[in-house]
């Protein structure tokens, strides 16, 4: 990505996050737990933000959560789920100055064919539970660990 991309990224991000800070907005948005048949779960790095993340994103106004996720999925990394997603929880987040909720799911597949959408998403990766990137995003290791039952479950991502 070239300078002036990220420049216009960065400052992107400072007004959205002053925006946030003024109306406090409600956001909803989806994550899921994707696994192969080998157990092993599907992350992402984003182009937008370095570190590996659940599968997922924002819901449109009104959007159900399980409807949300199944367009995330396609439009991102043209997965189509079939089986109804499990939900593990629902979280909170008053980071950044807004409260987003997020819905969290459980999907197993057996057959997965990934084809990266190049818009947000860098990378796609299957990973053992066991052995996990260093760089998991936070919240994306507390859901980890509560699907694997090695932590209390919580309410806030």
């Amino acid at each position: 990505m070239d300078f002036n991309k990220i420049m216009i990224i960065n400052l992107f991000q400072i007004i959205r996050k002053f925006y946030w800070f003024i109306l406090r907005p409600q956001t909803t948005g989806v994550r899921v737990i994707l696994l192969d048949k080998k157990k092993q779960v599907l992350l992402v790095e984003h182009k937008y933000i370095n570190g590996w993340f659940l599968p997922g994103g924002g819901l449109k106004k009104n959007e159900n959560p399980k409807k949300g996720l199944a367009r995330e999925l396609k439009e991102e990394l043209n997965i189509k789920i079939q089986d109804d997603p499990e939900l593990m929880g629902i979280y909170e987040n008053h980071y950044e100055y807004k409260k987003d909720t997020v819905y969290v799911f459980v999907v197993n597949l057996n057959e997965i064919e990934i084809n990266i959408d190049g818009r947000e998403i860098k990378r796609a990766k299957f990973f053992s539970l066991d052995f996990l990137p260093k760089n998991v995003s936070p919240g994306t290791m507390r859901r980890i660990q509560e699907f694997v039952n090695i932590r209390n479950k919580e309410n806030i991502w």
